[in-house]
């Protein structure tokens, strides 16, 4: 009786509600070109002024907040989510804070992290004897 009952219960939906709650947000493509690192992440409508990129030692956070949609009557199905969010990357080099380009464009936020200079391959010159 108890099988049947679990098996009664099981909601189907339940699963993919659960993994569209969990999956990362904002997602990003990840990059490096010589001596930064670019990101590109997807926040669509999100505002600019709702963003937040910050950068400490080898993390870089992407936060900020998405509004809710004008309620236009009763939702049948709601699936964009509103709220704040947050996301961190960890890079495997230092970084470079005070070199840091971002910018926003149609729901795209696009950064250039340069790596910090000690954390950059360096030329050897290899002399005679």
């Amino acid at each position: 009786m108890a099988l049947w009952n679990l098996a009664w219960d099981w909601d189907p939906w339940a699963t993919l509600r659960t993994a569209a709650r969990t999956q990362a947000f904002p997602p990003v493509n990840v990059y490096e070109s010589g001596e930064a690192y670019g990101i590109e992440a997807e926040v669509p409508g999100v505002a600019p002024e709702d963003l937040e990129l910050t950068v400490e030692g080898n993390v870089v956070t992407i936060a900020g907040q998405r509004r809710p949609d004008e309620v236009r009557g009763a939702f049948h199905r709601r699936e964009r989510l509103a709220g704040r969010f947050a996301r961190s990357l960890r890079f495997p080099v230092q970084l470079d804070s005070s070199h840091v380009e971002a910018q926003c464009v149609d729901g795209m936020l696009t950064a250039r992290i340069a790596k910090a200079p000690e954390a950059r391959a360096r030329r050897i010159a290899v002399k005679s004897v």
